[in-house]
């Protein structure tokens, strides 16, 4: 994610209000989330697939945000990143190894809050990706790969994942 960060609001706290604001600092625009990715997926017809993801992890790396709580500097800022995508695909299997296309569309969040306070800010966005998977079964029901991908919408902006995957029909049902 590259969004910029300039948000302000309000919050109450007992009969209190409190203004807040976040602040990217200049610099790097670059964005490094680490999230487990929830995957379920279901074989259509042939050598078509569907799946959905959901992601929800921290931001390793990205540009500093700063928070100010009534004008003054507040505490510590935390980052927080979740996805929710659709998938579509279609595979090629040569025993042992099963290679994908894929296009993934959703959309993904970046919050920030201010560690022991209210005050929060959201950032989401649409995102299309067109994506390259393998995977390599290790036995009937469970393979591990790697997929990589780049987004359509906004040049810069990559996917990669590595994964181990259950499944609850042998071979993912190709066979």
């Amino acid at each position: 994610m590259s969004q910029r960060v300039d948000e302000s609001g309000t919050f109450m706290e007992g009969t209190r209000s409190f203004g807040y604001r976040f602040v990217g600092e200049p610099g790097d625009r670059i964005t490094t989330a680490v999230a487990p990715q929830l995957r379920i997926g279901l074989r259509l017809s042939g050598p078509f697939y569907v799946a959905n993801e959901l992601e929800i992890g921290g931001v390793a790396s990205g540009p500093s945000v700063r928070a100010e709580l009534d004008g003054a500097p507040a505490g510590a800022v935390s980052r927080t990143y979740a996805a929710v995508r659709g998938v579509a695909g279609l595979s090629v299997q040569m025993e042992p190894v099963m290679f994908s296309g894929e296009i993934a569309g959703g959309m993904r969040l970046l919050t920030y809050k201010i560690q022991d306070e209210a005050a929060s800010s959201f950032q989401g966005r649409a995102e299309l990706q067109a994506r390259a998977r393998i995977d390599v079964w290790l036995g009937p029901r469970m393979t591990i790969g790697a997929t990589v991908g780049a987004s359509v919408l906004e040049r810069g902006d990559r996917f990669i994942a590595l994964s181990v995957g259950g499944h609850l029909r042998a071979f993912g049902g190709a066979r």
